[in-house]
């Protein structure tokens, strides 16, 4: 399962079950689409997720690289958020590869990330945020 979506200043994503190859295309899509603004934030949600293989690994870090170029420090921070250790040791293994330039956290809990995220991006509405990402 993958959705996606933006509340004003902050970019989502949701991602539940195996890693596939369809999946792996729509979160670098998701990846791809981010709009470069000095406000701009992201949270992806990664739950009982497999781990990617080898070949969808190199596809989202090279997909971080170039956006990590286009934009630079025009993004304000990125969390994530997994109930999985093998998804947080991933999101280690791509930042070896890509160092952000910007601040990035993982959390065990939505409203955390997002709480952390608003001292960001004052603008971004929480309420709204959490809303639809429940209700998508």
């Amino acid at each position: 399962m993958f959705v996606s979506g933006e509340v004003g200043v902050c970019r989502w994503a949701f991602v539940r079950g195996p890693a596939t190859d369809p999946m792996v295309d729509l979160f670098v899509a998701h990846i791809r689409g981010v709009k470069p603004r000095s406000d701009a934030v992201l949270i992806d949600i990664a739950h009982d997720i497999t781990l990617p293989n080898a070949v969808q690994r190199t596809r989202i870090a090279q997909a971080v690289k170039e956006s990590i170029s286009s934009h630079g420090q025009a993004i304000a921070g990125h969390a994530v958020v997994t109930n999985s250790l093998a998804a947080r040791a991933t999101l280690t293994a791509i930042n070896w590869l890509v160092t952000p330039e910007f601040p990035e956290r993982v959390f065990a809990d939505v409203p955390s990330a997002l709480a952390w995220l608003k001292t960001l991006s004052p603008r971004m509405d929480v309420a709204l945020t959490e809303a639809a990402v429940r209700s998508a």
